[in-house]
């Protein structure tokens, strides 16, 4: 309460209050009734982030891993899994995206305990016997790059799958925070989100759809029609600021 009462004068004083997506508006106005014509719906600054356009060849499936302490955040269910469960989690995530040859690249976000776990989890696949890559992108521009380089992409974090919906590459997000699903879904990607606590045999499932040649068309039309909505949420926020 102490922090929404020191906020609401600097909204108030505020043309506008952009929010990336629906539901971060539905929490913002839940906590800020009265705000409504100030709640600006805007694109999250990394779906507007363009993919290079050159040409990319198809590398090795990418693993976008998330640390345990911030997943259990927002799944309690979570909290008592040990560090090696969920580690073990991921390592079996890993080794169901893996090409024949054992060909993975696990990456990070760039937070530091996100690559700690991603070291961890490419370590557990050399002592399998793969052939993980490991990256750790610390600006946008290598994130993008890393995530252009992979034949598909399966990642914990929001922007990873957005960037990945950008440039093309096909995406399945592991929903953990309920922004994933929300996002997801405005674009009509929802069939793409899996709950984190989900066996293996779903993303399996999930995977086997990449592949198809139907889904991958439905892929491209519905890309289409989300590349559309966002031109016009960018369009009306443009309008707004000037």
């Amino acid at each position: 309460a102490p922090a929404r009462d020191m906020l609401k004068p600097a909204i108030a004083s505020a043309e506008f209050v952009g929010l990336r997506d629906a539901l971060s508006r539905d929490r913002f106005l839940a906590q800020f009734p009265g705000f409504q014509e100030k709640a600006i719906y805007t694109p999250d600054a990394a779906i507007l982030q363009l993919a290079s356009g050159k040409p990319r060849e198809k590398g090795a499936p990418g693993l976008g891993v998330i640390a345990k302490n911030k997943v259990s955040a927002f799944l309690p269910e979570l909290a008592g899994w040990s560090d090696a469960r969920y580690t073990n989690y991921w390592v079996e995530v890993a080794s169901v995206m893996a090409n024949p040859d054992g060909a993975v690249t696990v990456f990070s976000n760039g937070e530091p305990a996100d690559r700690g776990l991603a070291e961890l989890v490419a370590e557990r696949l050399v002592a399998g016997g793969m052939a993980p890559t490991v990256r750790f992108p610390m600006r946008l521009e290598e994130l993008v790059s890393t995530i252009e380089t992979c034949s598909y992409v399966v990642a914990a974090r929001l922007h990873a799958d957005l960037l990945a919906l950008r440039a093309d590459v096909p995406a399945v997000g592991i929903e953990w925070d309920p922004k994933e699903r929300s996002v997801l879904s405005e674009i009509g990607q929802e069939h793409r989100c899996i709950k984190f606590s989900d066996d293996v045999t779903q993303l399996q499932a999930q995977l086997r759809k990449l592949h198809d040649l139907e889904a991958a068309s439905e892929f491209r039309c519905m890309l289409e029609h989300a590349r559309s909505s966002l031109r016009c949420n960018l369009a009306e926020f443009i309008e707004v600021v000037r």
